[in-house]
């Protein structure tokens, strides 16, 4: 009797820690598998290609969305570790820009450039202030939040630009107009 109890005692603790196991391993895969497949998803080439072709064919803004979301491990990094979008997106953000007058890429534009002169720590250089300054004011014209904002920031700390308070308050009043009957609290 005693040796069935001690038989049985040795099963129970067996079954016990592998139950544990499958547990924890289960439960450490959904979390890897759910943490890959929503924020990083990986698109095959010829997904990749679609999403290319759509966005300069068409302007397509969710396939210019979904080419931003591609696997990490192959999106190309800077030193510093930071996502690289400037490799992969940047050609198409200017067909957007300037085929397609979409605010948001010109903003976009703004954002990588900066991205890429913070990544390697150096300022950016007269032609690409006057370059970044086009597409801000090209965006800021077709009514980019994102744009104004930079631009007011812009003249009213004279960063790249004459320090303008007149100029900046104009960008002011565009941005509370294109906000005006927003609701952003809820």
């Amino acid at each position: 009797m005693k040796k069935n109890i001690k038989k049985l005692s040795q099963v129970t603790n067996n079954c016990f820690f592998k139950v544990i196991f499958i547990l924890f391993f289960t439960l450490w895969q959904i979390n890897t598998f759910g943490q890959n497949f929503v924020t990083t998803p990986c698109y095959t080439r010829a997904q990749t290609q679609c999403f290319k072709d759509s966005i300069v064919l068409k302007g397509d803004i969710e396939s210019w969305f979904w080419l931003g979301c591609t696997n990490d491990k192959k999106y190309p990094k800077y030193s510093n570790g930071k996502k690289n979008r400037y490799e992969l997106e940047f050609p198409y953000v200017l067909i957007l820009a300037n085929r397609y007058d979409n605010p948001q890429a010109c903003h976009s534009i703004y954002v990588m450039i900066t991205e890429l002169y913070d990544a390697y720590k150096i300022e950016m250089d007269s032609a690409t202030i006057e370059f970044v300054l086009f597409y801000l004011n090209k965006g800021a014209e077709l009514g980019d939040e994102g744009c104004l904002k930079k631009l007011y920031e812009f003249y009213i700390e004279g960063k790249y630009v004459d320090k303008d308070v007149e100029k900046a308050n104009s960008y002011m009043i565009q941005l509370d107009a294109i906000n005006e009957g927003k609701c952003f609290h809820k």
